[in-house]
């Protein structure tokens, strides 16, 4: 009864949290979305499909460079507004958008807490630690502050994913092939994590592989192919937005992966060579255990970030098997810790990164209503501080991320990994284990209450 109660309050703290990060943390990033979104449905209506590209770009100076598809999902979830806001002849602002864009994230972040629950059901982790990798995952500052808050798509791209790893979990190959195919539509960079699992399953596939990795692509050529038929100009305003980035970081973040390397040799893409050799090598020789499927794909996705210049959303793709790690070493003390770090990282990287427009009431609910103006704020006083305080933060949270898969390694070559046994119950350090439980939800309420006092007294 007392673990119900605890569940339910749990649960509670979880819808309270999501609602506070929908509706009252937002960003620029979010109107950007949905802006294009909106513009899509606007040249059905005009006429102009194919020149939606070009439209939006004359609309707003700013290409967009999502694939169509997500385009098109945005366009969709927007549309019920948009044919109201017409039929009635409203002239809705774009806020109004933006809050029911923010729904959609809500929905999908929503669904993706139930995903995770079902993958770690699959994998036989008893149902308590469910429940609480379920609540790591719904505090984490990557999915609040970077995705939720924001207003990032990388979530449909997560839950897409999830989708694939439960349906490989239940062997249903063909299924898992297409939603892996679904996510890369939506963020490419879910490949870093695809590539490895499909390595790896040439040892219960074998050469079956091909036909579904042959699957894996068809979602994301048959994007391209719709898009190059129907917007021919599409890629030319894609490319105009990557020559933007390059203006102002001095690099495209292709060029940035191919900028580290020593005596001619390209460091990063000697490890992911290296790592699906490795994954190959097991699955010709039939050595590949659950385990593999853990640390494989983390390792390059956690090393991804030491080489370009990642923003912290990308990494919400990494997030399950950020909680499989945690909920797996002996001392679940120490994936507290290390969680914390990564968290508070986050937070401390976002807040001086973005000193210049906070996402405290841009874009939000409060904005739409009234409450609180929508103007960019300045935090002069630590200007000199912005590029150690960043910095620090980025550090903080790779190296958590990067610890915690080490502990994992290590738990696993001695032997101590919990799996699907009982957790070992460290009594004896009770008062320590209440301090890591009360330092979960911390960086999230940081970040919250942090972001609107600047919001209220750094006006810019």
């Amino acid at each position: 009864m007392m673990v119900n109660k605890k569940k339910q309050k749990g649960g509670l703290y979880v819808i309270v949290v999501f609602l506070v990060y929908t509706f009252l943390i937002a960003h620029v990033d979010c109107n950007t979305i949905t802006t294009w979104g909106y513009d899509l449905l606007d040249s059905i209506r005009i006429g102009h499909l194919s020149e939606f590209p070009v439209y939006t770009y004359q609309m707003h100076d700013m290409a967009t460079n999502y694939n169509l598809f997500v385009n098109l999902i945005t366009a969709v979830w927007l549309s019920p507004v948009y044919i109201i806001d017409n039929l009635c002849n409203a002239y809705a602002i774009m806020l109004v958008y933006d809050v029911w864009y923010k729904c959609l994230i809500l929905l999908m972040t929503s669904l993706s807490v139930k995903l995770l629950g079902q993958i770690l059901e699959k994998l036989q982790i008893p149902r308590e630690r469910i429940y609480e990798g379920q609540l790591y995952y719904s505090f984490s500052a990557i999915l609040l502050i970077s995705v939720l808050g924001k207003g990032q798509v990388d979530i449909i791209s997560l839950c897409f994913l999830m989708f694939g790893i439960r349906n490989m979990l239940e062997e249903k190959y063909t299924l898992m092939a297409l939603c892996y195919g679904l996510s890369l539509c939506v963020k490419p960079f879910s490949i870093l994590i695809i590539v490895p699992i499909l390595i790896l399953l040439i040892s219960k596939l074998e050469w079956k592989i091909v036909a579904y990795g042959f699957i894996t692509h068809v979602p994301y050529m048959l994007d391209a192919i719709i898009t190059r038929l129907c917007m021919p100009r599409y890629g030319e305003m894609k490319a105009i937005t990557s020559w933007q980035f390059k203006e102002a970081f001095g690099t495209s973040r292709v060029e940035q992966l191919f900028m580290a390397d020593y005596n001619d040799i390209l460091i990063y893409w000697a490890i992911v060579l290296f790592v699906c050799l490795l994954c190959l090598k097991l699955a010709v020789t039939k050595r590949v255990k659950r385990v593999h499927y853990v640390i494989l794909p983390a390792i390059i996705y956690i090393l991804f970030a030491f080489f370009v210049s990642a923003t912290a959303y990308w990494f919400v793709l990494l997030l399950p098997w950020l909680i499989i790690m945690g909920l797996e070493i002996s001392d679940r003390n120490d994936f507290r810790v290390l969680y914390f770090i990564t968290n508070i990282g986050l937070v401390i990287y976002t807040i001086m990164l973005e000193r210049k427009h906070m996402p405290g009431a841009n874009y939000s609910l409060l904005q739409l209503v009234g409450i609180v103006g929508g103007s960019d704020v300045s935090i002069e006083p630590f200007a000199q501080w912005q590029i150690y305080g960043y910095k620090v933060g980025a550090t903080m949270f790779v190296v958590g991320m990067l610890i915690l898969w080490l502990t994992y390694i290590l738990e696993w070559k001695r032997g101590l990994l919990v799996e699907n046994k009982e957790i070992i119950d460290f009594k004896t350090r009770k008062s320590f284990t209440i301090l890591c439980k009360i330092l979960l939800p911390m960086p999230v309420i940081l970040y919250f209450l942090v972001t609107y006092a600047i919001k209220i007294f750094y006006r810019g």
